[in-house]
């Protein structure tokens, strides 16, 4: 054989190999791992990742009086990305925690009646009669619930400041001893 005939012999091979890996990349593109594909193609894999992440569950920290300071208790939720929602679930549980902690000082259930912003990005909490008449505290009950709410649902959700209405009114007192006519924050200032 000359060195013509192997350089041609060398360079079909080449081609001929090139062409065999072309159409092994196709068929694998095409046609192979259909196990992990769903039946418009996409990645079940890819969609199980987004699955879980959507799935996650957060932490919310309630915030309950003990003794003169306050202590955190954590409840698992499944996650929420929409801060109002995040907001009435924080509220929701403090009170479910606050009631089962503190039956002599919040008896029976509050309802939430609604939670919005204002235009000044003030978190207005909209809450049944049942807050004035089940809550059964001294001024030091009424001061440690208070800080206990605004803790709990300022540290889950960005506010300014937090007002309570009760039966979309406002208050001027929960139990006669804490100014509620303005907002939450500044009880607390001096903190």
């Amino acid at each position: 054989m000359s060195k013509n005939n192997i350089k041609n012999i060398i360079i079909i091979a080449v081609v001929i190999l090139l062409f065999i890996i072309a159409l092994s990349g196709l068929w694998f593109y095409f046609y192979g791992d259909r196990n992990n594909t769903d039946e418009y193609g996409h990645s079940i894999i890819g969609l199980n990742k987004q699955k879980s992440l959507l799935e996650d569950k957060s932490v919310l920290n309630i915030y309950f009086p003990d003794d003169m300071k306050l202590g955190v208790h954590k409840v698992e939720i499944k996650r929420i990305f929409d801060s109002l929602e995040l907001g009435k679930a924080s509220v929701r549980e403090f009170f479910s925690y606050y009631t089962s902690l503190n039956s002599t000082v919040l008896s029976g259930n509050v309802e939430i009646l609604g939670i919005y912003y204002g235009a000044d990005n003030m978190l207005y909490i909209n809450l049944s009669r049942d807050l004035i008449r089940n809550f059964h505290g001294d001024a030091v009950d009424e001061y440690m619930f208070l800080r206990s709410l605004y803790m709990t649902v300022s540290s889950h959700i960005e506010v300014t400041d937090i007002k309570l209405l009760v039966d979309s009114h406002e208050i001027s007192s929960l139990a006669g001893h804490y100014d509620l006519s303005h907002p939450l924050k500044h009880l607390f200032v001096n903190e």
